[in-house]
């Protein structure tokens, strides 16, 4: 007997309750200030690029030919703000960056007198790394997992050429060019397994830009574009699961942030509202994504309706946020004497997560200068969340209830 179309509907609705997403973790996030080293100026700028799993970070201090490497361990407790830890370059260099931090506290980057050459900084010491191409005297290492491999970049003849630098068993490193798709390239994140993600230039060295993954053993994937006329895309980080987050030029022209998983690209959007700012048809980016964590959220920068960049975080099935709307305004960092006006506080873009559900922040607020002076400036903040939302039920889980629902409702529509 086939069944009503009142016990089809009633069953149809059970089943979206069950498959809809669960309401979402209010989530408040907790700001630290990571401030400057002793000896800078207060009003010095710091950037955040990498974060591990603990909560350290590394960065910069400054900018321009005055920039240096800054790291701020995680304390036992937290707190709302952090004092870098100013890491001068090796003997010979006069200045130094660094991306990303494995879970060791090992940290790559570049160091430079001249030009710049990729290094890597283990147990506080500073190595240069190889390059390939001749008289290749600039680099970059962007990334280092915690077997110690590293991929990043050099640049021969100021084209960019994707590198993986692999230590071997005299302590040091091999270089080995990463296979492209015919051009130039960048090699931006490593995962765990040695997956690898970053961009290659199509067919010649200023060919169209792809984002491709590379597998552990070199074989290369081109994960494609949003759309064909634009033919552009880059992958800036992956997870432990394969999932890959970049950008790509969509329909319209602009950078929107993507995510590549199980082989399929998704446009991940705006922040909602974005499209009521004015020049929004001038815009060049609507989003960017920066980082993905093992919990699947993306992290980034995205256009607000007022024309602002700012940093977001995206979860599935919950869309983009803007960061600034996690952020409580009662939030003790707002009291710090040194804080001019709250209202000038801004979260101008997201660079990392890490598992613990942290994201690592550029913002920018009024430092107080005196009773009715005040001076921008910009810091790295780190937000931590109050609590992780829960994990969500595993489909069998929902499927098994699913079925319980559906059987009970046979039976009543049997009686």
């Amino acid at each position: 007997m086939h069944p009503t179309k009142a016990f089809l509907s009633l069953g149809a609705a059970a089943t979206l309750a069950l498959l809809a997403p669960a309401p979402s973790h209010a989530l408040t996030l907790a700001l630290t200030d990571l401030g400057i080293a002793p000896g800078f100026d207060s009003r010095t700028p710091t950037y955040g690029y990498g974060l591990n799993a603990r909560g350290d970070v590394v960065g910069q201090i400054g900018t321009g030919l005055g920039t240096q490497t800054a790291l701020w361990r995680a304390p036992a407790q937290p707190t709302s703000r952090r004092s870098a830890t100013y890491i001068a370059p090796p003997a010979g260099y006069s200045n130094s960056v660094s991306y990303q931090i494995n879970a060791r506290g090992d940290f790559v980057g570049s160091v430079a007198s001249g030009g710049n050459l990729a290094g890597v900084n283990r147990g506080g010491t500073w190595s240069t790394l190889p390059a390939i191409g001749a008289g290749a005297s600039t680099g970059r290492g962007y990334a280092i997992n915690d077997a110690g491999t590293i991929v990043g970049q050099d640049l021969p003849g100021n084209y960019g050429f994707p590198l993986r630098w692999v230590p071997n068993a005299s302590g040091g490193y091999a270089a080995q060019r990463l296979t492209g798709l015919g051009g130039g390239g960048i090699a931006a994140d490593i995962n765990a397994s040695g997956q690898m993600v970053g961009a290659s230039n199509v067919g010649v060295l200023l060919g169209p830009s792809h984002a491709v993954l590379w597998q552990a053993g070199n074989t290369v994937t081109d994960l494609g574009v949003l759309d064909a006329t634009w033919n552009h895309s880059t992958a800036r980080a992956l997870n432990d699961a394969g999932v890959v987050v970049g950008t790509s030029r969509n329909a319209a022209g602009k950078l929107e942030a993507v995510r590549w998983s199980g082989g399929t690209m998704a446009a991940l959007g705006g922040i909602p509202g974005w499209q009521n700012y004015p020049f929004a048809a001038q815009a060049d980016t609507l989003s960017d994504a920066l980082d993905v964590n093992n919990l699947g959220w993306v992290v980034g920068r995205a256009l607000r309706a007022d024309g602002q960049m700012v940093g977001f975080l995206w979860r599935e099935g919950l869309g983009m946020v803007d960061l600034n709307t996690l952020v409580s305004p009662t939030d003790p960092w707002f009291a710090g004497s040194d804080v001019f006006n709250p209202n000038g506080f801004l979260i101008t873009g997201a660079t990392a997560t890490n598992d613990n559900g942290q994201i690592l922040v550029s913002a920018r607020y009024n430092y107080r200068l005196g009773p009715t002076n005040a001076w921008q400036v910009t810091h790295a903040f780190l937000l931590t969340p109050d609590a992780l939302p829960p994990v969500p039920e595993p489909a069998s889980g929902v499927l098994l209830a699913l079925g319980a629902v559906m059987l009970a409702l046979r039976r009543r529509h049997r009686a």
